[in-house]
C-alpha cells in the first residue's frame, strides 16, 4: 500500500476512510498537527 502523501509503500501504512485513503503513520501523525492547528481558533 502507498501513502497518498509521502509516497511510502508499506504494508504498516493505515488505510482510512473504508481503504479510500491510505497513509504512513508519519503522515498520518503530520495530519493530525495540521489538522488540529487549524481548528485553534
Amino acid at each position: 500500500m502507498t501513502c497518498q502523501i509521502t509516497g511510502e509503500t508499506s504494508d504498516n501504512n493505515l488505510k482510512l476512510d473504508n481503504g479510500s485513503f491510505i497513509v504512513s503513520r508519519e503522515a498520518a501523525e503530520r495530519l493530525i498537527k495540521e489538522i488540529q492547528t487549524s481548528l485553534e481558533i
